[in-house]
């Protein structure tokens, strides 16, 4: 998710009215102030190491660890692998979002997003989409 944080949903509503009356995009923004707090289900944390909850991993400054919190979900987990991933979300049945350390993503739902693009197609530089 590509998104800009704003202090309050004014700021968010003139930067989009910016963006409007000068023609130059489109842009999603993120107020601190709208956030609800979502805090994530405990028992994640004690699923053993090649587990961990996003929010618990992902280093920020405090002032916007809401709308991180917010992008990743409460609940999506780090896993180092993707067998890892199948294995919490398919033999364990655990409804989150499972993301591996290559990129790859099971939804809740079950559906699975994963391979490798070349830079030139929008890819990241160094493999960060490879399934595995």
């Amino acid at each position: 998710m590509d998104a800009i944080v704003t202090d309050t949903k004014q700021t968010a509503a003139d930067c989009i009215r910016h963006l409007r009356e000068q023609r130059i995009g489109v842009a999603d923004f993120i107020p601190l102030s709208g956030i609800k707090d979502k805090t994530p289900n405990e028992r994640y944390r004690a699923l053993g190491e090649e587990f961990r909850l996003a929010v618990d991993v992902i280093d920020c400054e405090e002032d916007i660890r809401p709308a991180v919190a917010y992008a990743v979900g409460p609940n999506t987990i780090i896993c180092d692998t993707l067998d890892d991933a199948r294995h919490l979300c398919f033999r364990k049945n655990e409804k989150v979002k499972a993301v591996t350390m290559t990129g790859s993503v099971i939804a809740k739902d079950g559906t699975m997003t994963g391979g490798r693009m070349d830079e030139a197609q929008g890819g990241k530089k160094g493999g960060g989409g490879t399934t595995g």
